[in-house]
């Protein structure tokens, strides 16, 4: 469980570090689809600080809630935990990425 944690956190702050907006109509699911007129109309530099601050902290919180349940409890239910802690913030992301589109 420990590996499946430490690859997903790589991968997760790998994509905060690495999407910028040179990469992002190549890499953001939604952006690489929009006509130029629509990239025009979206607040690329906003949604990337919003973006890359989401992805850290579900990184930070994720693992902060797996290990506060592994000290507590045992591995499996440290496992739910982390991947409910994963699963739940999804919804508030795609809500308050509407925002920056103008």
């Amino acid at each position: 469980m420990i590996i499946a944690l430490i690859f997903v956190n790589i991968i997760f702050l790998a994509i905060a570090k690495y999407i910028n907006t040179e990469n992002a109509k190549f890499f953001l699911a939604g952006y690489n689809t929009m006509s130029e007129k629509e990239r025009n109309n979206f607040d690329l530099v906003s949604y990337l600080k919003f973006f890359k601050s989401f992805f850290i902290k579900l990184t930070f919180y994720s693992t902060l809630i797996f290990a506060v349940t592994y000290f507590f409890y045992d591995e499996e239910i440290a496992a739910i935990a982390w991947c409910l802690s994963l699963t739940v913030p999804w919804p508030y992301f795609i809500i308050k990425s509407q925002k920056y589109s103008k």
